[in-house]
């Protein structure tokens, strides 16, 4: 190998490295050790030995080696040189690491990269060096040390060394390595920190490498991590574009998720909906719910500041793609994940499920159907079909007490009193759909027919469980009347609204012998006057007994 071939391959090294991305630049400057620089300057040496190797036998300077024999010359020990330097430097800039004591170096390198809102470099170089981060970060004094910690920090009674001085000196020195390893260990904290509360690296994350988000969250537990995955996953859900309404979209509509093919293959693509959903602990434990509930609740109210909310508009059947892109309806298959999830995993906490009823009362703020809506169509508008779906989910939540074990926390219902029970979800859920109801109920822009339709869902939930979990059953009702817990005073119009339409209903014969509007009308009575009975339903005294007529039907109740 002559020099102009050295020069030749030095320019194109040169000429590489000029148009290599600054990511990459960085990468380099960080991973470089000192070590690194002893080899390349023996390399250098090497190199000039054998390009000038006759002037140095010249001045006998002969290593001796004898390698001539062999057909080695400084030509060819030229070129393997060369090819086993080119080999070092590829395994140390694809496998190599940052030494831990050029933190401070990578931190202010993010730092610079984050000033100027270079994420995409930035990520790429945090996420290059996740290993020393995580082995900073796990540092622990009381963890096992290495050879060099241990003797450091060997104690004077214990220690094979008496002398006082030396031990003194062992202590000096172990303080200084254990307040360097903590000095590095702060730093990475406050850099995580730092990212961690900037939204504009989230954003970015988003878009560039969202998966990478959950490496950080495991990182380390604290409030920063909670904030930062309480921001990302809002962000989520505030954007179609993101990954998780792919997957989202990608997941099978079931109550549970298909884990053992995740864990077959950790890059799936549903790998946020697994990690949270998995052990249904994480959720809880980041409260997951939070964000995707705010996120709803934000976009109702953007979407009431605007001038044209299309959700007032008539709902079509072309309408799925326009509901799917929706923070609304893709927030709603998150909760149900979360809350089936959450039943089967038997989880001790109703999960904020009760965001429900802030969704459903932001509707109702909202709902102002347009002059081409058909008031008389099953969902006059696109909010109808979302609420709709909302009272649906809540009906099924409640429903899957059919299916549970026995065993399951959430089938053992031991009360007769509606009255928060926050570990139990099927509680919590039936609370849940009678403030659903008394909400929607108490709108005056939502029409008669529609409030009529949500309550038909719940009588025909209170009809399905009547014969099955009496109990349940029995909680409902009561549910439905109070509006929520037997806390909640009775209200008047509310009860009248729903005796009026079971009696206009003509499923009161067919299922039920009557026996709902018989509960809630003898309720009624207890705590309002036959007159004000009669502003609902035709109810007359007959010695007794209360009778209640309609075109369908008549009840006969006791008077009290």
């Amino acid at each position: 190998m002559s020099f102009n071939s050295i020069l030749t391959v030095g320019s194109i090294i040169i000429a590489i490295y000029s148009i290599m991305p600054k990511y990459k630049k960085l990468e380099l400057k960080t991973k470089s050790r000192r070590i690194d620089f002893i080899i390349f300057t023996i390399f250098i040496l090497v190199v000039h030995y054998l390009l000038y190797y006759n002037i140095f036998v010249n001045f006998n300077l002969n290593l001796g080696f004898g390698l001539s024999k062999y057909g080695v010359t400084p030509a060819n020990s030229l070129y393997m040189l060369f090819i086993i330097m080119f080999l070092y430097l590829f395994l140390r800039i694809k496998y190599g690491e940052i030494p831990t004591y050029k933190i401070d170096v990578l931190k202010l390198t993010l730092e610079e990269l984050q000033f100027k809102e270079n994420y995409n470099e930035l990520i790429y170089l945090l996420s290059s060096n996740m290993n020393v981060l995580r082995k900073i970060l796990n540092f622990n004094i009381s963890k096992k040390k290495n050879k060099l910690e241990d003797f450091l920090s060997d104690d004077f009674e214990n220690s094979k060394t008496k002398n006082k001085k030396i031990n003194k000196i062992k202590s000096s020195l172990f303080k200084i390595f254990n307040d360097n390893k903590i000095k590095k260990q702060e730093s990475v904290e406050e850099l995580l920190r730092i990212l961690f509360t900037d939204e504009n690296f989230i954003r970015n994350l988003i878009k560039i490498k969202p998966y990478f988000a959950l490496d950080l969250v495991k990182l380390e537990k604290n409030y920063y991590t909670n904030n930062f995955l309480e921001t990302f996953l809002n962000f989520c859900i505030l954007d179609p574009k993101s990954i998780l309404y792919k997957e989202l979209d990608e997941t099978s509509y079931i109550s549970t998720l298909d884990y053992d093919q995740c864990e077959k293959k950790p890059n799936n693509d549903n790998e946020i909906l697994f990690f949270l959903f998995n052990d249904i602990s994480v959720a809880k434990e980041y409260e997951v719910y939070r964000p995707i509930g705010e996120g709803i609740i934000s976009t109702l109210l953007e979407m009431r500041r605007t001038d044209n909310d299309k959700f007032n508009e008539p709902y079509e059947n072309e309408d799925e793609e326009l509901l799917e892109k929706n923070p609304i309806v893709k927030g709603r298959k998150f909760f149900v994940y979360m809350i089936y999830n959450s039943i089967l995993q038997e989880i001790d906490w109703h999960m904020w499920l009760y965001y429900y009823y802030y969704f459903v009362k932001e509707i109702c703020i909202n709902y102002n159907p347009n002059k081409y809506v058909n008031l008389d169509d099953e969902f006059p508008t696109k909010y109808n079909y979302i609420l709709y779906l909302l009272f649906s989910d809540v009906r099924d939540w409640i429903k899957s007490i059919e299916y549970l074990n026995e065993e399951n926390n959430h089938a053992k219902i031991e009360i007769d009193r509606v009255e928060h029970q926050n570990d139990n979800i099927i509680i919590s859920s039936i609370i849940l759909l009678g403030r659903m109801l008394a909400e929607l109920i108490n709108n005056r822009k939502i029409t008669k027919k529609f409030k009529e339709y949500m309550l038909s869902i719940s009588f025909d939930l209170y009809y399905d469980l009547i014969n099955k979990k009496e109990n349940v059953a029995r909680l409902l009702i009561k549910s439905i009347m109070h509006g929520g817990t037997e806390l909640m005073s009775l209200k008047k119009k509310h009860l009248g609204f729903i005796i009026r339409y079971l009696m206009m209903s003509r499923d009161i014969i067919v299922r039920g012998n009557g026996q709902p509007v018989k509960i809630i009308a003898k309720e009624f009575l207890v705590n309002f006057s036959l007159d004000d009975l009669n502003t609902y339903v035709n109810a007359v005294r007959d010695n007794e007994k209360i009778i209640l007529r309609s075109s369908y039907c008549q009840i006969e109740i006791e008077a009290e």
